[in-house]
């Protein structure tokens, strides 16, 4: 009986060439089959991080659970700056909210602004955002401003209404709020931040829900957690509009996930 064949893109994954092996690994994610899934694992260990950053991205092109813990555990494995912002990407596009405090607290280990703005883009996404982080990033001054002001209202409007924050909180609630839309349309950044540490005291003292909407409850802890893991950041001054959009845009997925709750009650 013949022997089976090895894959050539797994053979070239782990011989030849820094480059061909590279590509090796990308190509194998694209296969998307589980026979892919060993040679991947094996070329996370490569000594080329170009090589290990494709195996990253080859693993994440292969769904499952099993690839998704698989990567997690890389993730949480010793700390590797070259590899770290790749895995928050893939991580963060699953959704994946056990990466956000440690993304947070990895800011200060990357002096490059642009790779900041990848890991908290990468936390946006984990926390259900999408790519808005980004988005906002990209528009022009005026635009992005009009937009903010937008979201900053419609977020903290919801938040005042909100059902399943205890009355008792609604007047703070509702003043630390208009405090908040206030302090950036006069750009204040100091007090915009100290006002949404403020407005997550509020919320998390205030939030209240019932045993079926656990998940909704458990997902603004963790926008909550993202929000003082940030301001607690000492990075955070480095990028004054990288820092009010993250703030707007954590501000806006916890009011989305309060309508959410109360839209069950």
């Amino acid at each position: 009986m013949p022997k089976a064949r090895q894959n050539p893109l797994s053979a070239s994954c782990l011989d030849g060439a820094s480059d061909i092996r590279s590509e090796a690994a990308e190509a194998l994610g694209h296969l998307r089959q589980p026979t892919s899934i060993d040679p991947l694992v094996d070329a996370l260990d490569d000594a080329d991080s170009q090589v290990r950053i494709s195996a990253i991205r080859g693993l994440a092109s292969i769904r499952g659970e099993e690839v998704h813990e698989l990567l997690f555990w890389h993730f949480g494995s010793d700390f590797d700056p070259l590899t770290f912002p790749t895995l928050v990407d893939v991580l963060g596009e699953r959704q994946d909210r056990r990466i956000v405090k440690p993304a947070l607290r990895h800011l200060v280990d990357f002096p490059s602004p642009a790779v900041r703005l990848q890991l908290l883009n990468g936390v946006c996404r984990a926390l259900g955002t999408g790519d808005q982080f980004y988005r906002l990033l990209s528009r022009d001054d005026n635009d992005r401003v009009a937009i903010i002001t937008r979201l900053l209202k419609r977020a903290t409007t919801a938040l005042v209404s909100a059902r399943c924050i205890e009355q008792a909180h609604h007047a703070r609630l509702g003043e630390l709020c208009s405090g908040l839309v206030l302090a950036y349309e006069e750009d204040k950044a100091e007090e915009m931040v100290e006002t949404m540490k403020k407005i997550v005291i509020t919320v998390r003292d205030g939030l209240s829900g019932s045993g079926e909407q656990a998940h909704e409850v458990l997902s603004i802890y963790v926008v909550l957690i993202a929000i003082n893991n940030f301001i607690n950041n000492p990075t955070i001054s480095d990028s004054p509009i990288a820092q009010e959009i993250f703030l707007v845009v954590c501000l806006q997925r916890m009011a989305g996930l309060i309508g959410e709750i109360d839209k069950r009650a």
